[in-house]
């Protein structure tokens, strides 16, 4: 039986934990990880590397964020990723001025703890397996190509939609156009991202991207 806490705030709970995870869509968080990263951080660091980071920093800030179910954490998460990009890349511009280090993971983290942790010992007991981390790079590969081989405005549209799970709203506030127009883009992009997504898996028409409808 669940803890009283775990149904509560499920995001503290170190038994709930693993499964809020595994249910944000991860592979679309990692490819708006890779998007923000850029080609020159995409060079020294991966998107898993960034996201195993976030991870780290979400379970040990925990008692931050008061829960208001999954959607706002999933928002909390992704603000977590994105300072953990600009973070890195302010490393990197350093150390390309011969002033810092290349890039390192979970500097912000070990100031207190010994160097040699690995994320398994930041973490409560989490199943990412070597080959489940090598099958969320594969589809997020996949997914992101699908993604960037769409036109412009269905492109920002559908990446607002599914990949950030902004409302319809927000996607036509957010890139300034009217509400049907957004929903155009949307519906639109969604069937060109299906058709491309399922081209880059190699996979049958019955398979399809995350967030199926729009």
């Amino acid at each position: 039986m669940p803890s009283s806490d775990a149904q509560v705030q499920p995001h503290r709970d170190a038994e709930a934990w693993p499964a809020l995870i595994q249910g944000l869509s991860v592979e679309a968080i990692l490819v708006l990880i890779s998007t923000w990263m850029g080609p020159r951080l995409r060079e020294v660091l991966s998107a898993e590397d960034l996201w195993q980071e976030t991870l780290c920093m979400a379970w040990r800030d925990r008692e931050q964020h008061e829960w208001q179910g999954p959607l706002a954490y999933r928002r909390w998460i992704l603000g977590i990723a994105r300072n953990r990009v600009r973070e890195a890349v302010t490393r990197m511009r350093a150390q390309k001025r011969g002033g810092g280090k290349q890039p390192q993971l979970l500097s912000a983290l070990r100031d207190s703890q010994d160097d040699r942790a690995s994320v398994s010992d930041l973490l409560p007991p989490y199943s990412e397996t070597p080959s489940r981390v090598l099958s969320l790079r594969e589809r997020r590969q996949a997914m992101e190509k699908a993604l960037v081989s769409l036109p412009g405005p269905y492109q920002e549209a559908l990446r607002l939609r599914l990949f950030e799970q902004l409302s319809l709203g927000e996607v036509a506030r957010r890139i300034g156009v009217s509400l049907a127009t957004a929903k155009k883009r949307v519906y639109l992009g969604a069937r060109l991202y299906e058709e491309a997504l399922r081209e880059a898996l190699g996979r049958s028409p019955e398979e399809r991207g995350p967030g199926g409808g729009a």
